[in-house]
């Protein structure tokens, strides 16, 4: 077969979404002619995808070499940059795309996207406006316009472009009955879906009682992880794990989709807490468990899933918690799971802490060791959100420019009213962040001992929250 034919069926390969046997043939390619631009490219592109973007790099280098005004090259050798957190050099290969292609509209959006993260606002908007001059429906500047205004607490009336993740991350959408847009629910059963990560399972669960207020018998699916924690809560009448099969219902509705319905804004953000609830049995095994460690207990995570585009800017490498270890009486135990784990073996002499590692088979457990401890202080995953719904005292540490929901320069969140924000203050520079929660956490066990005597609290008893929080 000669060169064109293996290309086209490599491109077919490709467009079908069968990746393994596109690369394969894109390679085969590149035995005999190591310049093939496209296929270079294309191979790349699958590479990036799969995380191995030191390969992707070398890639996309090549392709430039062959031809060093390819707009699309440039373009995706800044998309491999900016996930591994290399925003400075993203922004140049982005600026060289649009140089050589100033209509090229998924430059102008990742230049926005990568002026964002540094703190370049106004910059970022102007990147998107250019976008959508010049194609008024380019979905992904729609969605990454829209997260920008919900960053800076624009929530009146910008719930609408988050409806494009069905289309720019292929969530979720196609149901046998209708979408529910706010009709009555008097007598109707309806099935809210969980449709991203866990972080955001939790975060939107805070609307299920609203839905059930309209009348509706709300049937909820959810990760498999998260369904025994939510059996039972507020707002849910019946709980089906992903993957098991539906009773019948009247109406759908994606569980992201609701403060868009009930038009929240940022003064009605259902902020009631704890909304999320431990199993009575697994906190009382976990606290025999823990009762050997003695001290002011914290719970710890650092990583999260290393195949999200931004996880190089909010995983926080695991030696910067060393410093929280010197602090007398303060303990610190891990609820990391999964990616991450693996720095342990670089750090565990340097940082004492408990590893539960797989014992935490559920976010139920998780939740039920988080109920033993004093405090926890992890990078923004999940972990922050089920403390926070669990009404735990948690300090969450995060990027210059974080996800949207945590909003712009504040040190609370108007989500979860147990929660500390520890900003960075330059982008990358967790150093200078860690500094700041070491000094907080010094005097922390004192004045949580002093506030228990106070109340009358039982020794052990967690009171984190109720002190005044500072800015950070």
């Amino acid at each position: 077969m000669n060169t064109p034919e293996l290309f086209h069926r490599a491109l077919a390969y490709h467009q079908s979404g069968n990746l393994f046997q596109a690369a394969t043939v894109y390679r085969e390619i590149l035995k005999d002619h190591p310049n093939h631009g496209f296929a270079l490219n294309n191979l790349g592109l699958i590479l990036m995808d799969h995380g191995d973007l030191d390969e992707a790099v070398r890639c996309f280098a090549a392709a430039l070499s062959v031809n060093h005004d390819d707009a699309d090259a440039h373009n995706n050798l800044g998309n491999v940059f900016y996930r591994q957190g290399e925003l400075a050099t993203a922004v140049e290969c982005y600026r060289k795309a649009i140089r050589i292609n100033p209509r090229h509209t998924n430059g102008l959006c990742n230049l926005g996207n990568a002026l964002k993260d540094q703190g370049f606002l106004s910059e970022a908007a102007e990147c998107y406006r250019q976008a959508l001059s010049l194609d008024p429906d380019h979905k992904w500047t729609l969605w990454n316009r829209c997260l920008l205004k919900l960053l800076q607490g624009n929530l009146d009336g910008n719930w609408t472009d988050l409806e494009l993740r069905s289309t720019v991350l292929k969530t979720r959408t196609s149901f046998l009955k209708p979408r529910w847009n706010g009709e009555p629910l008097k007598d109707k059963t309806i099935l809210v879906h969980a449709e991203m990560g866990l972080g955001d399972t939790i975060h939107f669960l805070r609307f299920l009682p609203l839905i059930q207020e309209r009348g509706g018998y709300v049937v909820f699916e959810c990760q498999q992880t998260l369904s025994g924690l939510v059996s039972g809560t507020k707002g849910i009448d019946q709980v089906i794990p992903a993957g098991a099969p539906l009773p019948a219902f009247d109406f759908h509705v994606p569980l992201l989709s609701l403060p868009g319905i009930l038009g929240t804004t940022m003064a009605t953000i259902p902020a009631m807490v704890p909304y999320l609830k431990a199993d009575s049995g697994l906190i009382e095994f976990w606290r025999k468990e823990l009762k050997s460690l003695t001290g002011f207990k914290v719970g710890i995570a650092w990583q999260g899933s290393p195949t999200f585009p931004g996880d190089k800017l909010r995983s926080i490498p695991l030696n910067y918690f060393e410093p929280l270890t010197r602090i007398p009486g303060i303990r610190l135990v891990s609820l990391q799971k999964g990616a991450g784990i693996e720095q342990f073996r670089d750090v565990s002499a340097q940082v004492p802490i408990l590893d539960l590692g797989d014992r935490l088979q559920t976010m139920g457990d998780t939740a039920a060791v988080m109920t033993n401890l004093a405090l926890v202080i992890s990078s923004d995953t999940s972990i922050p959100h089920l403390a926070g719904a669990l009404g735990i005292s948690v300090w969450t540490v995060m990027q210059l420019i974080p996800d949207w929901r945590w909003f712009l320069g504040r040190s609370d969140s108007p989500w979860y009213l147990t929660m500390r924000l520890f900003r960075q203050q330059k982008l990358g520079d967790w150093g200078e962040v860690f500094r700041r929660i070491k000094i907080e956490l010094e005097d922390l066990p004192n004045n949580v001992a002093k506030n228990q005597e106070k109340s009358g609290l039982s020794p052990g008893a967690s009171s984190v929250h109720s002190f005044t929080r500072k800015n950070s």
